[in-house]
C-alpha cells in the first residue's frame, strides 16, 4: 500500500505555492570563520543574497558570538530582514537545516514536528520555538525533511522513511505508512522505484549485491575472509536479493533523500491536469569512468519515472551529471534540490559549474528546462563546493511560512 489518504489536521508547509515569507538557515561559526572547504562560504553567500530580496530569514547562529553571523548577513544583504536565533554552535556541524524537523501550520499557529533520524540530538526546532513561541511536537516516525516533498493536494515520502519507521517501532509496513500519513491531511504517495521496472535486472543485482557487501562487510578484505562471523552478512545479502526478486512490486530507494533526484513544480500539465515533477536524468561527464556505478545511475531513475507516471504524475526529466569535482569521488549532481514558489512561478536553482567552466552546460540546460515550464529562474552559483555532501539549496533552508505572514503560536 503506497498511496494513503491523509487525515484532516494541521498541514505541512508546502514546497510549492504562495511566495516565501519566512525561511530559516543555520550558519556554523567555523563556516563564517572561513575554516570550511574552499567555496563553501561563497555558496552560502549567493543563497542568502538571492533569498534576502524576497523573504525574511531566521538565522540560527552561535549564541556565544551572534555578532559574527549578524555582521556577515548584514554585509552580504544590507537590505535583508534577518532575525538571529541563538543556537549551540557545537550542534551546528553542518548547514543542512532541512532534515531535523517538519514545519506544520494550522490557522495562524505553527508547530515544529521532530521526525528526523536523530530527534533528541537535533535542536533546531527547540531553538526556533524558544524565540517565536511555536509548539514543539515529536512523532515516532522517521521522516527527514529531505525525504518529504509537499505539493498543493498531495505529498510524497521516500520509502526509506517507511522502512526506518518499521524498524524503530517494530510495526508492519502498512502501519508505518498509516503513521506517516497522519502527519498531513493531503494524500500521501510513497516514492521509490520497483525492481520490475528495471531494464537490466541482472546487472543491477550484481551492483546492488556489491553495494550491500560494502555496507555489511566494512572490514579489511583479509579479515573478511578469515572471520567466522562473515557468513551471516553474506547470507543476509543473498536473502535480501532473493526477496527483492521475489517481490518486484516493492519500492526501493538508493538515494539518500528523494529531494536529491525529484523536484515538485507546483504547476500542472495543461493537457492531462497532472502535477508536473522533474526527475533527474543522469549523464556521464567525459572524465567519468564508465564503470558499474555509472551504468546503474539511470536504471533506477527511469524506473522511478515509470512508477510516478502510474500513480498520477506528469514527469519531465532534467540532466544531472554523475561526476565529481576531483578524483574518483562522484555524485549525481542535485539539480532537483530546488526552492520553488508559484504565483508568480519562481525557482531558485543550484548551479555546479567549476571555475574553469566545467559543467556550465549542465547549469544552462537545467535553467532552460525550468524556463520552458514558465518559471523565472534565479541561479544560485557555487554549489559545487558541497557536491560530495549530498545536498544543495533546499537542504540548506527550511521554509517556515508562505503567503501572508503567520502570527506566532501561543
Amino acid at each position: 500500500m503506497n498511496i494513503v489518504d491523509g487525515e484532516p489536521q494541521s498541514d505541512l508547509v508546502p514546497d510549492v505555492g504562495s511566495p516565501l515569507t519566512l525561511v530559516a538557515i543555520q550558519l556554523p561559526r567555523a563556516l563564517l570563520e572561513g575554516k570550511w572547504k574552499e567555496g563553501a562560504l561563497g555558496a552560502c553567500e549567493e543563497l542568502v543574497k538571492c533569498l534576502a530580496t524576497v523573504t525574511d530569514i531566521d538565522v540560527l547562529a552561535d549564541r556565544d558570538n551572534p555578532k559574527l553571523a549578524q555582521d556577515w548577513v548584514t554585509r552580504v544583504a544590507p537590505k535583508g530582514r534577518f532575525a538571529m536565533i541563538p543556537a549551540t554552535d557545537e550542534k551546528l556541524n553542518a548547514i543542512w537545516i532541512r532534515d531535523p524537523f517538519l514545519c506544520k501550520e494550522r490557522g495562524n499557529h505553527r508547530t515544529y514536528v521532530k521526525t528526523g533520524s536523530h530527534p533528541q540530538e537535533a535542536r533546531q526546532a527547540d531553538w526556533l520555538a524558544a524565540v517565536d513561541g511555536s509548539t514543539i511536537a515529536s512523532l515516532k516516525v522517521v521522516l527527514d525533511g529531505g525525504d518529504c516533498l509537499v505539493g498543493q493536494d498531495y505529498w510524497l515520502a521516500g520509502v526509506q522513511a517507511v522502512h526506518e519507521t518499521v524498524r524503530i517501532n517494530k510495526i508492519t509496513y502498512l502501519d508505518a505508512c498509516m503513521a506517516i500519513s497522519k502527519i498531513d491531511r493531503r494524500r500521501l504517495h510513497i516514492a521509490g522505484y520497483r525492481a520490475r521496472d528495471l531494464k537490466s535486472r541482472l546487472y543491477w543485482i550484481l551492483v546492488e549485491a556489491r553495494k550491500r557487501a560494502k555496507k555489511y562487510l566494512a572490514v579489511q578484505p583479509l579479515q573478511a575472509w578469515t572471520d567466522t562471523n562473515i557468513i551471516s552478512p553474506y547470507i543476509r545479502i543473498i536473502l535480501e536479493m532473493i526477496y527483492i526478486l521475489r517481490h518486484p512490486e516493492e519500492l526501493l530507494q538508493p538515494w539518500a533523500h528523494i529531494d536529491l533526484v525529484l523536484a515538485l513544480t507546483g504547476i500542472k500539465d495543461e493537457t492531462t491536469g497532472k502535477p508536473i515533477v522533474l526527475v533527474a536524468n543522469p549523464t556521464l561527464a567525459p572524465s567519468c569512468p564508465v564503470d558499474g556505478a555509472a551504468h546503474t545511475q539511470n536504471d533506477p531513475l527511469d524506473a522511478l519515472e515509470v512508477y510516478l507516471k502510474e500513480i498520477g504524475y506528469c514527469v519531465r526529466r532534467n540532466p544531472a551529471p554523475f561526476s565529481g569535482p576531483k578524483g574518483d569521488a562522484r555524485r549525481l549532481f542535485p539539480y532537483n534540490n530546488v526552492i520553488v514558489s508559484n504565483d508568480p512561478d519562481i525557482v531558485w536553482l543550484p548551479q555546479f559549474a567549476l571555475a574553469d567552466g566545467t559543467f556550465a552546460d549542465a547549469d544552462a540546460a537545467n535553467v532552460e528546462i525550468w524556463r520552458q515550464l514558465g518559471f523565472k529562474v534565479i541561479p544560485v552559483p557555487g554549489w559545487c563546493a558541497f557536491l560530495l555532501s549530498d545536498g544543495a539549496i533546499r537542504c540548506a533552508t527550511k521554509t517556515l511560512v508562505r503567503g501572508a505572514a503567520t502570527q506566532k503560536s501561543d
